[in-house]
Formats: C-alpha cells, sequence, structure tokens
C-alpha cells in the first residue's frame, strides 16, 4: 500500500511540475503580447521598436551599449546581447525587434534581449 501512495504521489508531483512550466510560458507569453509599446510601427509584418543606442561609462563589457526604449509609457533600458559594430554609436537612432533573453541581466534595471533583426531609423 505504502508503495502505490507513493507512486500516486510522485505522479500528482509531476503532473503539476509540467502545469507549472505550462502556465509560467503561457504567463510569459501573454505578458510579452500585452506588453505596450508606444513608440513601434508594424514594418515587414512584425512590429519593429524605435529606440536609442546608449553608451554607458561603466566598465562591464556586456553593459557599454544599451538601447533606450519607451514600453507602457515608460522610458526604459534594453540589454541586447549582441549589438553590430555599425550600430555602436551613442546617439543612434535604430528601428529593431527583439525577443526576450532568459539570461539574467547584469546592467541593473536593463532588460535582457536578443535583437532579431536592426536597422537604421
Amino acid at each position: 500500500m505504502k508503495y502505490v501512495i507513493i507512486i500516486l504521489s510522485m505522479s500528482l508531483l509531476a503532473c503539476a511540475t509540467r502545469k507549472e512550466e505550462q502556465y509560467e510560458k503561457q504567463a510569459t507569453e501573454n505578458s510579452s503580447q500585452q506588453e505596450s509599446i508606444s513608440d513601434h510601427t508594424e514594418h515587414k509584418g512584425i512590429i519593429w521598436v524605435d529606440g536609442v543606442i546608449v553608451q554607458q561609462t561603466e566598465t562591464k563589457p556586456e553593459c557599454e551599449f544599451l538601447i533606450e526604449v519607451v514600453l507602457d509609457n515608460q522610458k526604459q533600458q534594453l540589454v541586447p546581447l549582441h549589438i553590430p559594430e555599425e550600430h555602436k554609436i551613442d546617439g543612434k537612432k535604430i528601428r529593431f525587434y527583439y525577443s526576450m533573453s532568459r539570461r539574467q541581466s547584469s546592467c541593473g534595471n536593463a532588460i535582457p534581449i536578443v535583437i532579431e533583426e536592426i536597422e537604421q531609423k
């Protein structure tokens, strides 16, 4: 009888863990979709965000260049995994689309992103 209870408990725990992962994934997707972007345009069937490259004086190489955007009617800084060299100019206006990165931000409140495509504005 103990073995049956343990097996049932383990099955329920595994099922609950999978459901939590599904809910977490769905919540992340929903929050990304609900995020209102005030400076954006639709281009090539994708929502493109307007931003400005900001060069930081911090010594961390991954924080040297951030992108300032307006999200939810507030200025926000994004920290991209990679910015092409031709866009690493302080004050340069760009248009881009991105996906959220799973890595932790080491640049304060800046949100980690992966730039999918970028062009000069």
